[in-house]
C-alpha cells in the first residue's frame, strides 16, 4: 500500500517556490542545471520552468564507492553534454539519503572548474547520522521512510506517479509483507589483498546489477575503506533484504557462488554480520 505523503498540489507549490528562490539568488546571471539521472529528471523538468533567469540544461549519471576519510570515488555512467567550466552549476537531485552519492558528485564537479556550484534536492531524508553534504535549496525533509513516486521507484516502478508515497506494505506471493518488521540488514566485509583492489572493483561492477535486480532487495551498496596508513584495504556491502529467505535466496545464488571463486584469491579475511535494530 502507498500512501500520499506530498500531493501534486503541494509538490507543485513548493517547486515553484524552489524555482522563485534560485531565480532571485542568480538573477542577471545564466544557470546550468544538472538533473542527476534517474530520479530527479520530473523535479528538474518541472524546475527550470518555474526559474526565470536563461538555463542550460544537462543531465548527469553516476555510482559512487565510498571510504572512511571522503565523499567517495565516482563511476561515471553518463557524462555531460557540454562543458561547466566556467559556469554556475545547479545539480539536481531527487532525495538525499545517506549523502554520500552527492558529495562525492560535488567533489567530481569541481575538479571542472565551474565557476560555482550548489545542490537543489527535492526531499531530504531525515537521518539520526551526520551527512556529508548539506544541499544548497531542500523541497521538503521527509521521515526516514521508503519513499516512492516523483521520480523516486521501487525497482524502477512508481516514478510516474504525481506524488510522492510512502510504501508501508507491499503485496508479494498473496502475502502482505510488512517491510518494518520483515526486513534484514547486512554488512559484508572483505579484506583485500595487496594491490587487488582494481581487480575487486571490475568484479565488484559486473556483480551489483545482478544483485540488485534479486527479488527482496532492497539495498544493496558496495563501499570501500582505507588502513591507517590511507591505503585501499577493506571492502564492504551495505545490504537490505526484504525477509530472511530473499537473503538466503541471494547467498545461494549463481553469481554469488562465483563472487566466491573469483574473489578467493583476493581476500585475506570475510566475514558477514547480521545487524539487529538497538531499539533507540
Amino acid at each position: 500500500m502507498i500512501r500520499v505523503r506530498f500531493t501534486q498540489q503541494e509538490i507543485a507549490r513548493r517547486v515553484r517556490e524552489l524555482g522563485e528562490e534560485i531565480s532571485k539568488d542568480y538573477q542577471g546571471k545564466t544557470l546550468t542545471v544538472v538533473a542527476l539521472l534517474n530520479g530527479a529528471l520530473p523535479f528538474a523538468a518541472d524546475l527550470i520552468r518555474n526559474i526565470s533567469v536563461p538555463v542550460y540544461l544537462d543531465t548527469f549519471a553516476a555510482s559512487s564507492y565510498v571510504d572512511d576519510s571522503s565523499c567517495g570515488k565516482l563511476n561515471v555512467r553518463s557524462s555531460l553534454k557540454n562543458s561547466v567550466e566556467g559556469k554556475d552549476v545547479l545539480l539536481v537531485d531527487d532525495i538525499l539519503d545517506t549523502g554520500f552519492s552527492l558529495a562525492a558528485t560535488v567533489e567530481h564537479f569541481r575538479k571542472m572548474n565551474p565557476s560555482g556550484i550548489r545542490t537543489c534536492v527535492f526531499l531530504d531524508k531525515i537521518l539520526r547520522t551526520p551527512k556529508p553534504v548539506k544541499a544548497d535549496y531542500t523541497g521538503f525533509p521527509v521521515e526516514n521512510a521508503y519513499v516512492v513516486g516523483y521520480g523516486l521507484d521501487s525497482r524502477e516502478l512508481y516514478r510516474n506517479l504525481p506524488f510522492i508515497g510512502i510504501m508501508e506494505k507491499e503485496e508479494k506471493e498473496n502475502q502482505i509483507i510488512d517491510r518494518s518488521t520483515k526486513m534484514i540488514h547486512v554488512v559484508a566485509e572483505m579484506e583485500i589483498r595487496k594491490d587487488c583492489m582494481k581487480k575487486i572493483l571490475a568484479l565488484v561492477k559486473e556483480l551489483v546489477p545482478l544483485v540488485r535486480a534479486e527479488k527482496g532487495c532492497i539495498q544493496y551498496e558496495p563501499n570501500f575503506a582505507v588502513d591507517d596508513e590511507g591505503h585501499e584495504k577493506y571492502f564492504f556491502f551495505v545490504e537490505t533484504w526484504e525477509s530472511e529467505e530473499a537473503l538466503k535466496n541471494h547467498l545461494a545464488s549463481p553469481h554469488m557462488a562465483k563472487w566466491r571463486e573469483d574473489v578467493k584469491e583476493l581476500r585475506l579475511t570475510s566475514r558477514v554480520k547480521v545487524l539487529s535494530p538497538a531499539g533507540i
